[in-house]
């Protein structure tokens, strides 16, 4: 009876730890204040964010990478998403960089693509390339609309984690609340570049388009006015917000290849970077501003619960 209670009480631990691993590390805090700074100032100068230079600085951060031409709208052996790790096995992407698998290619998804993670560039020697068990697309997800827009990819083998490969915590409705009065949001992402130098006054002074990404790239986002954000989302594409995120982003451009990347913001008094959204769809604004609908984590914690069999829990 003892031997069972020792057994009892070490998987209650192994299962405590899986749930309450450190994530979502907040390293480098003084630099990490001063680079903020320079972002935003940035933003306006380069239309794609700041390079990212530190492997630590977003640890959780996944490259995925299409196998097959045209597999999630790339070419073969080409990156074509961005993902975030959540969990010793699991990653969080969109549903919509699945899209290109149809009928029995949908049950094999995961011989078709690889990740990269452990680098901000993905083409380091550094990287690291986990085997893939399988991909689980939320089986409610629309394909005309983008509600729903997950997807949920399960390594083969769990992560050992270490300064530059650990998870995200990702936000459940409580954690949430400090999202509404949070001007600090961040975006990250690999996304194809379209570089471009503004004035002071924001007109556009040159553009190169299509640049091909390698290194990781950050932006500050700021939350639009959801009503704002309904109806522009309701004139311009004819869908509704349904449980997303509507962000504003300067002159930035989204790109292909940012899909599925993280919206993140600094909870707990400034100590853990939780997750918010997932990287979805875009429009334009009339002044050439850009918004980005990000899929809301917190409406989807049961379901990245149960598809990651209880191992990622929304804090």
């Amino acid at each position: 009876m003892l031997y069972k209670y020792f057994l009892l009480a070490f998987s209650l631990l192994i299962v405590h730890r899986i749930n309450a691993y450190e994530c979502g590390t907040f390293r480098e805090r003084d630099k990490y204040y001063q680079e903020t700074a320079e972002l935003a100032e940035f933003q306006f100068k380069i239309s794609h964010g700041n390079p990212v230079k530190s492997n630590n600085k977003w640890p959780w951060l996944v490259a995925l990478f299409a196998r097959e031409a045209g597999i999630c709208g790339a070419d073969s052996n080409k990156f074509c998403c961005t993902a975030s790790i959540i969990g010793p096995q699991h990653v969080l992407t969109a549903a919509h960089c699945f899209m290109s698998f149809k009928g029995e290619q949908r049950e094999n998804m995961h011989e078709n693509i690889f990740v990269r993670l452990g680098s901000y560039n993905y083409s380091s020697k550094e990287t690291i390339e986990p085997k893939l068990a399988k991909v689980i697309v939320h089986s409610e997800y629309d394909e005309l609309t983008f509600v729903n827009d997950l997807a949920i990819i399960k390594l083969a083998e769990p992560l050992t984690f270490m300064k530059n490969v650990e998870p995200i915590c990702l936000a459940n409705s409580a954690s949430e609340k400090d999202f509404n009065s949070s001007n600090k949001l961040h975006i990250v992402g690999w996304g194809h570049q379209n570089e471009a130098e503004y004035d002071e006054e924001g007109n556009e002074l040159w553009r190169e388009s299509d640049v091909e990404p390698e290194m990781l790239r950050e932006g500050l986002a700021q939350k639009r006015d959801e009503d704002e954000c309904a109806k522009l989302l309701y004139d311009k594409l004819g869908l509704c917000l349904d449980g997303r995120v509507c962000m504003e982003i300067g002159h930035q451009n989204s790109e292909p290849g940012d899909s599925g990347g993280p919206l993140m913001q600094l909870t707990q008094n400034g100590t853990i970077w939780t997750q918010i959204g997932v990287s979805s769809i875009s429009t334009l604004k009339k002044d050439n501003r850009l918004a980005i609908l990000y899929t809301r984590v917190s409406r989807h914690c049961d379901w990245i619960e149960k598809n990651t069999d209880g191992e990622v829990k929304c804090l």
